[in-house]
């Protein structure tokens, strides 16, 4: 930082303690803008001791059970992600609490913008809100790829107000098996499977691509394995359940588009999943006319190496998978660039969606609604 900026903002600092005027005494307006909210997350309270039990005792066992699903087997079932205002009523003191907390980290991580970065304004890609596996995930070394290109029917696609495209990368624990309920939110979901094996059950019919391209429908009920390479097609809306037939964690890509105006997406949450992948999810779409054309690649990128501003008539999504690790900056525009101070590659999955040509040799795949 530079001498006169370093004098500027001591003087800044001291009239902001003091309570005088600060206009006037420096000259970059987001650093003082920082310093503010710098000072207001300092005036949080502290939770007390009866709010942070209530809060554990929400967090870990308020769970829903499963009911008769699967024919009444006993299975560890996990209530959906997706929670209406009705449900986050009583959970509306400790999320003011979490926020006030993330707000503390943001002004970390703008004092280390202004420290270490003086480009353009930019944002980071986040993780998901999920936790990390219990034993360390292997490092999954893989090429640049296009994984899948198909299109989607407008018949099976959410319309509307309200509609959510959201992209995750997740880790599944070796010999974990869960259930996910029925959701609030209809529409189209997919996994890819980048490394393990896992097996889906669903209540409804679904479809599988294989790494091949071959494409398997797969009755209610029953169970089917998929590998690295594979996609399970199904509909968020449907329960199933998952297991890891390994003992290595599964990595997976997953995408929905659903309908809900109050849906909060942050990945299926089961028995075992979770992992540092990263998270990108939006309620600002383009009206597609009909159907669309879903394209999931996989990008190495050199330091510096990214992508271009997206057409503007679809949407790209971008996830990596260790938010610790392999760091994109994406610019307001939605281009982005990979970081890496110390010169690694960084692996990205893309999920592009525009207007599919209406004579596309591409295949059409999609599970209507029940």
């Amino acid at each position: 930082m530079p001498d006169h900026l370093m004098d500027e903002l001591d003087r800044f600092w001291d009239a902001q303690l003091a309570g005088k005027p600060t206009d006037a005494l420096l000259s970059d307006a987001g650093l003082g803008e920082a310093v503010r909210r710098f000072h207001i997350a300092e005036d949080v309270d502290r939770a007390d001791a009866s709010f942070v039990n209530r809060l554990w005792d929400e967090l870990v066992h308020a769970q829903v059970a499963p009911g008769d699903a699967f024919g009444g087997e006993s299975t560890d079932a996990m209530a959906p992600r997706f929670m209406r205002p009705a449900d986050t009523m009583l959970r509306h003191r400790w999320l003011a609490a979490i926020a006030a907390a993330l707000l503390i980290i943001l002004i970390g991580g703008i004092a280390s913008y202004y420290v270490f970065d003086r480009h353009e304004d930019k944002r980071y890609t986040t993780g998901p809100a999920i936790n990390a596996p219990a034993t360390p995930s292997p490092t999954v070394q893989l090429t640049p790829a296009t994984l899948l290109d198909v299109v989607l029917p407008a018949e099976i696609l959410p319309t509307g107000d309200g509609r959510l495209s959201g992209l995750v990368y997740i880790y599944v624990e070796g010999g974990a098996t869960g259930t996910w309920l029925n959701s609030c939110c209809p529409g189209p979901m997919i996994e890819h499977v980048v490394a393990g094996e896992i097996a889906f059950t669903s209540k409804a019919a679904t479809q599988v691509v294989r790494a091949d391209g071959s494409i398997e429908n797969i009755a209610a009920g029953t169970e089917v394995a998929l590998q690295p390479g594979d996609t399970l097609v199904t509909r968020n809306e449907f329960e199933f359940r998952a297991s890891n037939i390994g003992t290595q964690p599964v990595q997976m890509v997953e995408w929905v588009y659903v309908s809900d105006p109050s849906a909060y997406f942050a990945g299926h949450q089961l028995e075992g999943w979770g992992g540092l992948g990263g998270l990108d999810a939006t309620q600002t779409l383009p009206t597609f006319p009909s159907s669309i054309r879903v394209t999931l690649n996989r990008l190495v990128l050199e330091p510096g190496d990214g992508e271009p501003p997206f057409q503007t008539d679809g949407i790209r999504q971008v996830v990596v998978p260790n938010v610790e690790t392999e760091i994109l900056t994406v610019f307001g525009d939605r281009s982005f660039a990979a970081v890496d101070s110390q010169g690694q590659t960084t692996t990205a999955y893309t999920l592009e969606i525009t207007p599919a040509e209406s004579k596309s040799a591409l295949p059409v795949i999609g599970v209507p609604a029940q």
